[in-house]
């Protein structure tokens, strides 16, 4: 064979490989698009309990740190309530005005140390968080979908989620589609102030369960979310 023909062959070996790989990114990127709804604005979420007091008082003791885990019932920290009334003060039975009564704070729930917004010693009042719990048994994904492809999600379809922080995929499901975009749920939403207006393509909350039994996740952690609408 000339050289000519081996150079032509060549090309021609080069531009079929070409062709079936550009064959197979367009088939994957049509299936990818009518098939799938991705987004990697997506975060792992939870229900964070506030521990606060009932009372106002001093914050006189902390038996916890960030991290830790906690149990429904237990005592987490207590705080010196003022006694005001002298209600009980002849029999001896209730409290002197002046003293203090020791008020437990615990852990409605099973769960792990978040958040804490007091040092002991702090005058803490009636309602204020002092520490945050989060259920870790009970977590989820809110995935921001884009508007233009939120039609094409429903309740009850499956998902893959890629969690950034333990770079693992778990699966999932759709189980809620907010029917408010994410802005409209900002304390202080966009206003158009002059006559020139850029539309802005809005964000959808999808709520999403997610398997990861034997996991340990925390809320916040990043995550990847590819929802099966077809």
């Amino acid at each position: 064979m000339s050289t000519k023909g081996i150079v032509i062959g060549s090309i021609s070996a080069t531009l079929g490989v070409l062709i079936i790989a550009g064959g197979i990114f367009g088939w994957r990127y049509y299936d990818d698009s009518v098939n799938y709804v991705s987004t990697d604005n997506a975060q792992v979420a939870g229900n964070i309990i506030q521990i606060s007091p009932m009372s106002s008082g001093r914050l006189t003791a902390l038996g916890v740190q960030v991290g830790d885990t906690v149990r429904a019932g237990e005592t987490l920290a207590t705080v010196d309530v003022p006694a005001t009334s002298t209600l009980g003060l002849a029999s001896g039975a209730g409290p002197v005005q002046g003293t203090a009564i020791t008020s437990p704070l615990s852990s409605p729930v099973n769960g792990v140390v978040v958040g804490k917004r007091a040092v002991v010693g702090n005058m803490v009042s009636a309602g204020q968080p002092v520490l945050l719990v989060v259920d870790l048994g009970k977590l989820w994904v809110t995935a921001n979908v884009d508007e233009n492809s939120i039609e094409e999600v429903a309740v009850g379809q499956p998902v893959d989620v890629h969690v950034d922080m333990l770079n693992q995929d778990f699966t999932g499901s759709v189980i809620r589609i907010t029917p408010a975009t994410a802005a409209s749920f900002s304390s202080a939403p966009p206003t158009n102030t002059t006559s020139d207006y850029t539309k802005v393509t809005e964000l959808v909350p999808v709520k999403i369960a997610l398997n990861y039994a034997g996991s340990m996740i925390f809320p916040g952690a990043s995550a990847e979310v590819t929802i099966k609408v077809h």
